[in-house]
């Protein structure tokens, strides 16, 4: 009886834990995408003010990806915005990538992996 208690109590936390980790996840692409997508349609011609808000997504992207859970969901969004978008807009995805220092990142993990 005592082990059935055990096993039912795991099970419900383990399902609660997924739950809201795909809760998590949801709201973090949500969050992301709205960003990401500003800096899809960022021109350098615009006015201080643009400039400013966009320099100012840059520093929340950072400030947001300071765990491997953020880094992973952020990662995520951007392959989903390069495979729906053009090949400009790629380039513009790509460049972000690399000035957030992701590209450090998949390079450790190439040479873990060694």
């Amino acid at each position: 009886m005592i082990l059935v208690v055990i096993y039912f109590i795991g099970f419900f936390l383990i399902r609660n834990r997924i739950t809201s980790n795909r809760g998590r996840t949801k709201d973090k692409k949500t969050e992301f995408s709205s960003m990401i997508s500003e800096f899809l349609f960022y021109e350098d011609s615009n006015s201080k003010e643009e400039k400013m808000n966009y320099l100012n997504l840059k520093i929340q992207i950072r400030e947001l990806i300071k765990d491997n859970f953020d880094i992973s969901i952020l990662k995520e969004v951007l392959l989903d915005f390069r495979k729906k978008n053009s090949d400009q807009s790629q380039t513009v995805l790509i460049e972000l990538y690399k000035d957030l220092g992701l590209h450090n990142d998949a390079f450790e993990k190439l040479a873990i992996r060694r």
